[in-house]
């Protein structure tokens, strides 16, 4: 740094001595005005006019003692006017028609005549105009100091009002010096030393620029001073991956610049460049940097900024790109090879140089190595950003291409197809001579065309529903249409090719295109434009290997009666039975009186309506339906007969329609017959009175039960005793119906008396005891004998 310090010390005494010997404006001993070392013979505060003095010091020839007539030298009245009368090639003291308007526009053109020998006025082709026509709003400082920075000494810039011309001296980095004449309404030479921003408000002031009129190869106004002006630098900070980039202004009196970067106090890095720019990668680290703009006499250090560089994220390698042009009806293939660190390519075409003005076209985020794009004929330029999520990187080269005109295809001769568009296989229908997109109508003929290959290699295209031609009509664009066959060139169409079958049609007459108007939505009509590589120009071509056109229709009834409410079958048979389309179109002739869906006839109302079976292409068949109102009944014929609980039916037939009407019979009811009362018996349940139909035996009234009264006997009567050893019986008899009831009387058994036992003796048996009855007398317990 301490050299640096001592180097900077040097090069100040330089320039201060420079300074001393090359001013950027100097007076001369006189204190005349130096432009670019030149005496221009006048000094700040004189007059540019014939003696020097004021105009209005004059006794003038106007009232105001000036001779401008609405600011302008009136040379009707030159002999009166003190204007100088600037005409280098002539008597500076006589008016010149080429300068009428002496004051402020002839002492800017004398200025260019003085350092250059030579005014925009008689040498026009030796000037050029360096600034346009710039409005008040576009004078900004920055603007202002890029136009005229660097301009030709003595450039003459007229003011956007056109009511004022000036002169420029020099400028340099702080501003401009410029001379004018007239700016007090008196001649008066006046120098003005304005900073870039005055000298940009000043022109706002005055409505901007009208022109600035520059000597061509004249001497820059910021090339008087020998030492190089001070550079502004700024940073823009990368990382460790990312490149960081400085800039700075262009200084005056600068041959290359020399960018140093220190890092922790020791010269790290640096670069001599005549560019005001530089990218470097460095490591992460607090750095330093300045610019030094250089030329022979020394340099001149600019503003020392201060940044950090951090650790980044990892920067996507460049790719290197090819492409493989296409025509403007095939696409364009446009390649690049896979590269580190990155996401995704952005793929940005310029027509004509890259770079330079806007892009024609930007595929963003494309994921794989190659894309197709649609062109139109011309030069074009082309690269490939590869890009992650943080950073991105341009190819390392420019791929440069030419895209031509495609040539029309043969796709075959005398062919019928479906023409449809390529997006949504959307149909072209014909309705009714208005082109439109309809779904798919299964082979309707409004939807099927037949291309028939010309000579000139064009197709006309014919609609089979009813053999008018696909018609571009207008030359200028519009609605297309399917007209009567004219042999014009609006019915003659050119195919161009693309990938996958897709097909744009060019009418021969005019160079526009088939298009869809709208979004491609069913019902969206078909017109022609200019070629815009839309979807709706997008065109599929589905061929028939046979279409076989209906060429009859019939029905199987030419005509019929039937009544209001009532409906009737009509069966339609198209011919021959192998067309293609068997689509059958029903329609009625007053939909009041009958309608008709799928064949099926409903009458309405009284009347007579034709119904009419239509095909695709066209034919028809009729029938002549009447309906009536009323009904002639025959006679009520039983269907089911009433019953005594059930309803019967019977109906009636129209004579006229067949109807036949349906009416209930009552039902018959029951014949009601008394079921007598029964009187129960003493063994026999009774009844109570009810009743029952004779008709279908039916219980109407139930007859509840009366239980049975039994007997009510008298006493018993014994008619056999009872003995010890057999039963007995007694009888009793019903006092109501003499039935008797008899019961057994048990045995009374016998009434056992002892036999006493007989001691046996020496001579006599004896007998051991027993019993008997005493009353039958019956042995009930035998005596045995005991022997003497």
């Amino acid at each position: 740094m301490k050299k640096r310090i001592a180097s900077l010390f040097t090069s100040l005494l330089m320039i201060v001595s420079l300074m001393v010997v090359m001013p950027t404006m100097s007076v001369s001993a006189a204190n005349n005005i130096i432009i670019a070392g030149i005496d221009i013979g006048y000094s700040n505060g004189s007059y540019f006019t014939k003696n020097g003095k004021s105009c209005a010091t004059m006794s003038g020839y106007w009232s105001n003692g000036r001779c401008h007539k609405n600011g302008v030298c009136d040379s009707a009245t030159s002999y009166k006017c003190n204007c100088m009368r600037y005409y280098p090639t002539g008597n500076p003291n006589t008016c010149q028609v080429d300068l009428k308007a002496s004051q402020c526009w002839g002492f800017a053109r004398y200025c260019e005549w003085k350092v250059y020998g030579f005014h925009d006025g008689l040498s026009a082709s030796k000037f050029k105009t360096t600034v346009g026509k710039t409005n008040a709003n576009s004078c900004t400082e920055s603007y202002i100091k890029s136009k005229f920075y660097n301009i030709a000494v003595a450039s003459h810039l007229r003011t956007g009002d056109g009511g004022h011309s000036l002169s420029i001296i020099s400028t340099d980095e702080s501003g401009v010096i410029w001379v004018d004449c007239n700016s007090d309404g008196y001649c008066k030479v006046i120098v003005h030393n304005q900073t870039w921003a005055q000298f940009a408000n000043y022109l706002k002031g005055r409505s901007g620029i009208s022109y600035v009129y520059s000597f061509i190869g004249g001497k820059g106004s910021a090339e008087a001073s020998s030492k190089p002006g001070k550079s502004a630098i700024n940073v823009k900070t990368g990382t460790s991956y990312k490149c960081t980039t400085f800039n700075w202004t262009a200084s005056s009196n600068t041959k290359v610049y020399s960018i140093k970067i220190h890092k922790n106090g020791t010269l790290f890095k640096e670069n001599t460049t005549a560019a005001t720019s530089w990218s470097v990668i460095l490591p992460v680290g607090d750095y330093e940097a300045y610019v030094d703009s250089c030329n022979d006499s020394g340099y001149t250090c600019s503003n020392i900024v201060k940044f950090t560089i951090e650790k980044g994220n990892p920067v996507p390698s460049s790719t290197t790109v090819s492409a493989s042009a296409g025509t403007n009806y095939t696409p364009t293939s446009i390649s690049w090879l896979k590269t580190a660190n990155t996401n995704e390519y952005d793929v940005k075409i310029w027509r004509g140089t890259a770079q330079k003005g806007e892009a024609y076209k930007i595929l963003w985020g494309e994921k794989g190595t190659s894309c197709l794009v649609d062109l139109p004929a011309g030069y074009y330029e082309a690269y490939v950003d590869s890009r992650n999520d943080y950073e991105c990187s341009m190819s390392a080269n420019i791929v440069k291409f030419t895209v031509t005109d495609g040539n029309y295809l043969d796709i075959g001769d005398d062919f019928y197809a479906s023409l449809l568009i390529y997006k949504n296989w959307l149909n072209v229908t014909n309705v009714n001579g208005s082109i439109t997109v309809q779904k798919s109508e299964n082979a309707s003929a409004r939807q099927i065309w037949f291309f028939d290959r010309q000579s000139d290699g064009s197709y006309t295209i014919k609609n089979c529903a009813d053999g008018s031609y696909l018609d571009s009509c207008s030359p200028n664009g519009g609605l297309a249409q399917s007209k009567k066959y004219s042999g014009s060139n609006t019915q003659k169409w050119y195919i161009f090719g693309r990938w996958s079958g897709e097909y744009y049609f060019k009418p021969k007459s005019v160079n526009i295109v088939l298009d869809v108007k709208g979004n491609i939505t069913t019902g969206d009509k078909v017109q022609v434009c200019g070629l815009n590589y839309r979807d709706s120009q997008k065109f599929a071509i589905y061929k028939l290997d046979s279409y076989i056109l209906p060429s009859k229709i019939n029905l199987n009834s030419g005509s019929a009666t039937i009544e209001a409410g009532t409906t009737k079958s009509l069966t339609a048979t198209i011919l021959p039975t192998n067309s293609t389309n068997k689509t059958i179109i029903w329609s009625t002739s007053d939909a009041s009186i009958a309608t008709v869906s799928g064949g099926t006839v409903t009458g309405k109302k009284a009347g007579t309506v034709t119904i009419t079976a239509k095909t695709t292409n066209g034919l028809t068949a009729n029938a002549q339906i009447k309906v009536v109102s009323g009904h002639t009944f025959g006679t009520w014929t039983t269907t089911k007969n009433a019953t005594c609980t059930q309803v019967g039916t019977k109906s009636r037939k129209c004579t006229v329609c067949g109807k036949t009407e349906t009416q209930t019979i009552a039902k018959t009811g029951h014949k009601s017959v008394t079921d007598k009362t029964i009187s129960a018996t003493c063994t026999t349940d009774g009844k109570t009175e009810g009743s029952h139909c004779s008709v279908c035996g039916a219980v109407i009234k139930a007859q509840e039960i009366i239980k049975a009264t039994g007997h009510k006997f008298g006493n018993w009567t014994t008619i056999k005793p009872a003995t010890c050893t057999e039963s007995g019986t007694q009888i009793r008899k019903c006092e109501t119906c003499g039935a008797t009831e008899s019961k057994s009387l048990s045995a009374k058994g016998h009434t056992e008396v002892v036999d006493k036992a007989i001691p046996t003796t020496c001579t006599t048996d004896g007998k051991t005891e027993g019993s008997h009855c005493s009353v039958c007398g019956a042995v009930i317990k035998a005596q045995d004998i005991i022997k003497a």
